[in-house]
């Protein structure tokens, strides 16, 4: 299948239902440079980034209980749980891989729209020792944060966690992973402004500033001063409003692999096959 047919197959309609047997020809497009990391590992993510696409339940790895999942399959369970909340206003909103924050931390999976809000995924295979300084770096940045737990850390991660944390705790039911809500997520009451404006790249930043009539005698700064002009000459929603818009401008970034919007406006190009084949394996 040429390109173009298969770009006009994908984007005709939504990704569900009828239209699965175009995703699939799509992730097998996609998939074989993942090759170079095991035959079957390639061949798995690629059915499991189909189920993603199409919406359905992503199904534990054989093992059956909580303790045999691995982060992928939270992960995965997380995306197409997302994507269904998100189903009405996708356009406006942007899926992230592995967000990093301050240069210490990186967000599991992290949604912009009118806000940000992160998800820190923690396993049954995990451990928890990391997490308190997770908790410190993504209460610097984020509007909202969760952490998506196996039960057997649960009792554990609710005394690490401030009270404006969300809980998502994962279980297998018949062999699928199933998220449910324990505790919903306040807005974050301690954002640092400079921590914030930390997101974005050096060329974002000398924009809003030019944009907001605050470049001069900066344009050749490095980016730290940038980033120091923004938080002390922004109010602290300017600067969430600007950081928001910049993320979700960029194309071919750290998108999440799964449709943006409607199907018509995920482009296959912004995702490279070794990039897919990183993020699936």
């Amino acid at each position: 299948m040429q390109d173009s047919n298969l770009r006009e197959s994908v984007g005709s309609a939504s990704c569900r239902g009828r239209y699965e047997p175009s995703l699939q020809a799509l992730v097998g497009r996609l998939s074989p440079p993942a090759r170079g990391y095991g035959d079957l590992a390639a061949q798995e993510a690629s059915q499991r980034a189909v189920r993603a696409l199409s919406g359905k339940p992503i199904p534990a790895r054989p093992g059956g209980n909580v303790t045999a999942m691995r982060d992928f399959d939270v992960r995965e369970a997380l995306r197409s749980r997302l994507l269904a909340e998100h189903a009405e206003d996708m356009a406006s909103t942007l899926l992230v891989d592995e967000l990093g924050l301050c240069g210490e931390s990186r967000v599991d999976l992290a949604v912009v729209n009118g806000s940000l809000t992160g998800y820190e995924l923690k396993s049954a295979r995990d451990r928890l020792d990391r997490l308190p300084n997770q908790v410190a770096t993504y209460g610097r940045v984020l509007d909202y944060a969760y952490l998506v737990v196996a039960h057997s850390h649960l009792s554990q991660a609710r005394k690490m966690l401030p009270s404006w944390w969300g809980i998502l705790v994962a279980r297998e039911e018949g062999g699928t992973v199933v998220l449910s809500h324990q505790r919903k997520a306040r807005h974050n009451p301690a954002v640092d402004a400079g921590s914030l404006a930390q997101l974005l790249w050096r060329d974002e930043a000398l924009s809003v500033l030019a944009r907001h009539g605050l470049d001069r005698g900066v344009r050749t700064k490095a980016r730290h001063v940038l980033w120091a002009k923004l938080a002390d000459d922004l109010d602290l929603d300017q600067l969430r409003d600007e950081v928001r818009e910049n993320l979700k401008a960029r194309r071919g970034w750290r998108e999440s692999p799964a449709p943006r919007g409607s199907a018509s406006t995920w482009r296959p190009s912004d995702t490279t096959p070794r990039f897919l084949a990183r993020r699936l394996r």
